[in-house]
């Protein structure tokens, strides 16, 4: 516990869980409602669904590497910050969408930013590591995208029953962008 409180007192180590938690917050309900919205609004197929996963999914992995780059001359708050930011609107928007087009190019999107994320939030995380430890560090990283999931399936579960699943998308981009 003397190291998760450590790490937990470093205003930049907060700063990286908080950036993690937010993640996990916009990517698990993207993926846990898409099929929904996907088959109810646009009567997709599963390899449509597949597509638009995969989408995001392969932008990501094709840019992780140049925005590593990136991520090595610029500052890492930042990227961090404006990649959070892309997120939580694109996030935002998924219950507007109403063609397979629109969640193609969302879903897209949400791989640039989430490659520009990664590589900027890893290499904060290994700077804390350095301090902290490493196993420590990422076991603290671990516990904050669990909690994050944890909350992001729930919480997107409860608001799409309570105002619908255009609101929803709407109010997890905002509390995203809040984060």
């Amino acid at each position: 516990l003397a190291v998760f409180m450590a790490i937990l007192s470093e205003r930049r180590m907060r700063g990286v869980l908080l950036a993690r938690l937010a993640v996990m917050l916009s990517m698990v309900p993207s993926f846990i409602f898409l099929p929904i919205i996907m088959t109810k609004v646009m009567a997709a197929s599963g390899t449509q669904i597949g597509i638009v996963i995969t989408s995001r999914t392969l932008v990501s992995a094709i840019l992780q590497y140049p925005f590593g780059l990136v991520a090595d001359k610029y500052n890492r708050g930042t990227l961090t910050l404006i990649s959070l930011l892309g997120m939580a609107a694109l996030v935002g928007m998924i219950g507007f969408s109403t063609e397979f087009w629109q969640l193609l190019v969302l879903f897209g999107c949400l791989g640039i930013s989430e490659a520009i994320f990664m590589p900027a939030n890893s290499a904060m995380t290994l700077e804390g590591g350095r301090t902290f430890g490493m196993g420590s560090t990422m076991g603290v990283i671990n516990t904050a995208m669990s909690v994050g999931m944890l909350i992001g399936a729930m919480a997107a579960g409860l608001l799409v029953d309570v105002v619908g699943v255009t609101v929803a998308f709407a109010i997890i981009g905002l509390i995203v962008a809040l984060i």
